[in-house]
């Protein structure tokens, strides 16, 4: 239906004033989040509120799904950086936006093989992306977590939560995991105030035989 009829959808706003001054810092911001509510419609609203957004994504099952995939969401003001396998310049394409003072928006509680390290996620070890904490590492970008969630008048709430602080520092993996385990906690925050609305399709505990 476009992007007027997706924004009537949002009828709650939470938490403009850490976008706004994630904006103003003027290094960019990586806006993370999870499967969790309705997360494409993120991309969209924020578009539509003047920011400049990029969403990075892996590849869809076919090359034809994934080319409806970017004309669809760059006629909607979004643009797509796929990454994965045979995509070895696309975090480079992320460092060119955020030097932009642009907004990157990723997943980060499903990350694909070999991009994640283990945090405690539920009281259990579960591998959230560590590209968040490497973006703010080399490009200085400010951290922020951002969800679109259906609320209570059966509409839609956007939420926006406070900057999440990152180490400074080389990047080893000691402070790459512990920058993500930052965003870990608040994603769990969220995700156990919102528990109906996380559809994240794979197990991710793999070692765990209960998670409370």
């Amino acid at each position: 239906g476009g992007v007027e009829r997706a924004a009537a959808l949002v009828d709650e706003w939470r938490g403009l004033e850490h976008l706004n001054a994630a904006r103003e810092r003027g290094r960019g911001t990586v806006l993370v989040t999870a499967h969790l509510g309705h997360w494409e419609m993120g991309g969209t609203v924020l578009a539509r509120r003047g920011f400049p957004m990029t969403v990075v994504t892996l590849d869809e099952p076919s090359s034809e799904l994934t080319r409806w995939r970017d004309v669809l969401r760059r006629q909607l003001g979004i643009q797509t950086i796929a990454v994965g396998p045979g995509r070895e310049f696309a975090f480079l394409e992320m460092l060119a936006a955020l030097r932009r003072n642009e907004c990157v928006a990723m997943l980060v509680d499903r990350p694909y093989e070999g991009t994640g390290v283990p945090v405690d996620f539920f009281g259990a070890r579960a591998e959230f992306s560590t590209a968040p904490a490497l973006l703010a590492h080399h490009a200085g970008a400010t951290v922020l977590p951002a969800f679109v969630l259906f609320n209570e008048s059966r509409r839609y709430l956007s939420l926006a939560a406070p900057i999440v602080p990152m180490s400074t520092g080389p990047a080893a993996r000691t402070v790459l995991a512990e920058n993500t385990q930052r965003i870990a906690g608040v994603l769990e925050t969220t995700v156990r105030a919102h528990p109906t609305q996380w559809f994240n399709y794979v197990p991710i505990w793999p070692e765990a035989k209960t998670v409370t």
